[in-house]
């Protein structure tokens, strides 16, 4: 659907509760209340489409297997409230090529490699961890992590 150039999306977000059934949740009803908490209402916004959305939080188990590497998403998947998923996907991909560039030109040792998955993992965790954090605030109030 073109929806041309005056067209704004807008995510509405919450978090789903233990109990809370996610039909009622994607209603327009649901949808509306919702909104109307943070003062949005229908003079200034058309709901075209709801849906629940379930994160999640994955990391591989190793990252490197001779040559072959995994890096971005093939390497972790985190939940998307601080946009920190393609971001650290750059920031992998990066240094898993200035470590590439400093192998192939002799200017360091190939075992560099071997401590690319080490030396991503801490970063990874802290950000996956803040993603969890803020998604489950707005609604909950206390970050208990993935469900």
């Amino acid at each position: 659907m073109d929806c041309g150039p005056t067209a704004i999306q807008a995510v509405a977000q919450s978090t789903a509760l233990p109990g809370e059934d996610e039909r009622e949740l994607a209603s327009p009803a649901a949808v509306w209340r919702l909104l109307e908490r943070q003062g949005i209402t229908e003079k200034v916004v058309k709901i075209l489409h709801a849906v629940v959305y379930r994160y999640h939080v994955r990391f591989a188990d190793r990252c490197q297997v001779g040559r072959i590497f995994l890096t971005g998403d093939a390497e972790q998947v985190m939940p998307p409230w601080i946009g920190e998923g393609m971001a650290s996907d750059i920031r992998g991909v990066a240094t898993l090529c200035r470590k590439l560039h400093a192998v192939i030109t002799g200017a360091l040792p190939e075992s560099l490699l071997d401590h690319y998955a080490e030396e991503r993992k801490p970063h990874v965790r802290e950000m996956t961890s803040h993603a969890v954090f803020f998604g489950l605030t707005p609604r909950a109030g206390v970050a208990t992590g993935p469900r």
